[in-house]
């Protein structure tokens, strides 16, 4: 049986396929399709020769999402984080002068939401939090 890890970006779409029985990896990219971004992904299992029945784990992860937030393209938009992580997309956006140093440059004006839209959680969220939030 075969894993498949995708992994849906705002260029590229990323297949992994590893075999269980032969231990052997196949990464393939495709474009991504904004319109249908599933058939950047059925393209890539295509191109990668992996029939949909022998697939026994699909894993799926994407970054248009954090993109969009990081790129300020989308909608108004709030980040809930657990305590401690309320910067966390901010400070993965500064330019690091050295790798693993932790010392960057963030430019005035890079913020990627409205601080007054950022929410720390101490305790796992639950629906009730997020919709009172969210406005829902």
């Amino acid at each position: 049986m075969l894993w498949v890890g995708v992994d849906i970006g705002g260029t590229f779409t990323d297949i992994v396929v590893y075999d269980e029985v032969t231990r052997q990896i196949c990464t393939v990219k495709t474009p991504s399709l904004h319109e249908n971004l599933t058939r950047g992904i059925l393209t890539g299992l295509q191109k990668a020769d992996t029939p949909l029945p022998s697939v026994s784990r699909l894993v799926h992860g994407t970054t248009i999402a954090t993109n969009t937030v990081l790129e300020g393209k989308g909608a108004r938009t709030a980040v809930v984080t657990t305590k401690g992580f309320r910067d966390v997309l901010e400070l993965g956006y500064g330019n690091r002068v050295v790798l693993y140093t932790g010392i960057s440059h963030i430019k005035s004006g890079q913020a990627c939401t409205d601080h007054s839209l950022l929410f720390n959680s101490i305790r796992p969220l639950s629906t009730g939090p997020v919709n009172s939030i969210s406005g829902a």
